[in-house]
């Protein structure tokens, strides 16, 4: 007789074993003065004791009333975010989106469902970014795209792309918007236009009027997503960038962006600068230059060279043709080379020459970690 009973009646219905008695409690607390409804479920709920084995599946029903009043409640919704059972967290992370408007920073709660284990957590995710337009929901959204994912979180990733369009671009092109990983980035660009962003970029960049700090953040964007021809210019807007460098790096590995023509000439610059040299190795590898072969070959067995340009040139050896890359690498397969230096030499050195590499680690086998010895 849910007619005849009052509200802290009818939240006990909450807890009702059949579906469609919980469901038409609610329906009948959402006729009911607010202020007496949301009273005796905020009683209810603060009457629930944490260790009912129900008390999650409680919680998810009270939010619902709270929701059909329009009467947000932040502790209420945070418990459900931390909730044990994943559908527990994926709806609380629906409700963010519904409450955004009235939830002081929303967006570092849908960060936090964003890296969830679940995936149903993580598409709930991206789909309340798309309520929030900010700039920085886009982010969130490529961080929750990034793990274990299945068609419906493609599709909802996709729409968010679109959904977003108007704050993320903007943002990108002003360099205000960061992401996680440069993966991010091109995933987000491949959904929503690459080639459009590029082409605002490359129009951006014919302007007489670009600041320095302009030109620098437009040359990292255009190195992320841009073409051969636009990687080129990349080099020639901001070569000794190291941003730049690395985002080459990534579309090579990434995309297989092919180097220019001149690639070699343009790298000569920052692979002189110690600042930059350890990137320029990187790119020199990817882009596997191999008129740089020797000087690659060279850092990696000089002493002199800083710590991380040696580890990038040993890397860099396994894609480049050296005459003498297999002795340089084999040599620094020992105890007595830096676990990085010996891993990054074991790996390439395996490219090269694979028996002579099993030998070597055979030879280690026992004397270091086998976390140590390479990929």
């Amino acid at each position: 007789a849910l007619a005849k009973m009052n509200a802290a009646q009818l939240c006990e219905q909450l807890a009702a074993p059949l579906r469609r008695s919980r469901q038409l409690a609610k329906q009948r607390l959402m006729d009911l003065p607010k202020a007496e409804v949301i009273a005796a479920t905020q009683k209810w709920v603060d009457d629930l004791k944490p260790d009912d084995p129900h008390v999650e599946h409680k919680l998810f029903e009270a939010i619902g009333v709270f929701e059909s009043h329009e009467v947000v409640n932040r502790p209420l919704l945070e418990r459900l975010l931390a909730a044990k059972d994943y559908r527990a967290r994926a709806y609380a992370t629906r409700v963010v989106g519904r409450w955004h408007d009235r939830l002081k920073n929303p967006l570092a709660l849908l960060r936090r469902s964003a890296t969830d284990e679940h995936p149903r957590v993580r598409l709930e995710a991206i789909v309340a970014t798309s309520d929030v337009h900010e700039p920085e929901s886009m982010a969130i959204a490529a961080l929750a795209a990034d793990g274990a994912t299945d068609r419906f979180i493609i599709f909802a990733f996709k729409q968010s792309v679109h959904a977003l369009a108007n704050e993320w671009k903007p943002a990108l092109l002003e360099g205000t918007l960061k992401f996680a990983k440069p993966a991010h980035l091109l995933n987000v660009v491949r959904e929503g236009g690459g080639n459009e962003v590029a082409s605002v970029v490359r129009q951006q960049l014919a302007s007489p009027e670009l600041t320095a700090a302009r030109k620098q953040v437009l040359a990292e964007i255009l190195a992320h997503i841009g073409n051969t021809a636009d990687a080129e210019l990349a080099l020639k807007l901001d070569a000794a960038n190291p941003a730049v460098l690395r985002a080459l790096v990534n579309a090579a590995t990434e995309r297989n962006l092919p180097a220019p023509a001149n690639a070699a000439e343009l790298l000569n610059v920052p692979l002189k600068k110690t600042e930059t040299r350890a990137e320029t190795v990187r790119l020199i590898g990817a882009w596997k230059l191999n008129v740089r072969a020797e000087t690659i070959r060279a850092f990696t067995s000089d002493q002199t060279q800083p710590y991380t340009v040696r580890v990038a040139a040993a890397e860099a050896l396994g894609p480049l043709s050296s005459p003498q890359a297999v002795e340089t690498l084999a040599a620094l397969v020992t105890l007595n080379t830096a676990a990085d230096l010996r891993a990054a030499a074991l790996g390439s050195l395996a490219t090269h020459d694979a028996p002579r590499a099993a030998q070597l680690v055979a030879g280690l086998a026992g004397k270091v970690k086998p976390d140590e010895l390479g990929p």
